[in-house]
């Protein structure tokens, strides 16, 4: 199997939510972040979601594109609502789904980060997924928290590096 193979691989088989029937309690962060309630408790509707409305959840579809110039490297997106029905479903939720939208594909972004971060540390080293399972519980969950706290770093100097293009082009978008 190709090194893309295994990545395509591990990260279908990682990047999911984790049915609730698969998860550990855990302490759950109800702080607001950005006017909406946070609840990290991982107890989704069971997978796979059913997109549109439900009768107790709805799933919409937001879209984005990647675009990387070839010669420079250089990485661009955007996103979208893929159609009316989801669009309507999001004029429904508080602030017409513009809040749960931001926090649903920052939410991906770290997760993406996340996995990315195993990759990287499997790469260097094929035992270390095995030697992190094999840790006690208490000592895995300080990993994860340090790990946590990396990516938090990491996170916000990506942040720092693109946040006064973002609010341009957001102005722009607003005043076109």
């Amino acid at each position: 199997m190709s090194h893309e193979a295994d990545f395509r691989l591990v990260f279908e088989n990682v990047c999911q939510p984790v049915p609730a029937h698969r998860c550990k309690p855990h302490r759950v962060r109800t702080r607001p972040v950005l006017g909406i309630v946070c609840n990290m408790s991982h107890t989704s509707p069971p997978l796979p979601w059913k997109k549109g409305q439900q009768e107790h959840y709805a799933t919409v579809v937001v879209e984005v594109e990647v675009c990387r110039v070839n010669d420079t490297g250089h990485v661009f997106s955007t996103h979208h609502v893929q159609g009316q029905e989801y669009q309507e479903i999001l004029m429904t939720w508080p602030s017409g789904g513009q809040e749960q939208v931001a926090f649903a594909l920052l939410t991906e972004a770290c997760r993406r980060e996340a996995v990315l971060d195993f990759l990287v540390q499997m790469s260097n080293d094929p035992d270390w997924l095995k030697n992190l399972q094999d840790l006690p519980e208490e000592e895995r969950e300080e990993k994860f928290k340090a790990m946590g706290e990396s990516l938090t770093k990491m996170v916000q100097n990506i942040a720092n590096g693109i946040a006064e293009s973002c609010v341009r082009e957001a102005y722009d978008a607003m005043v076109r």
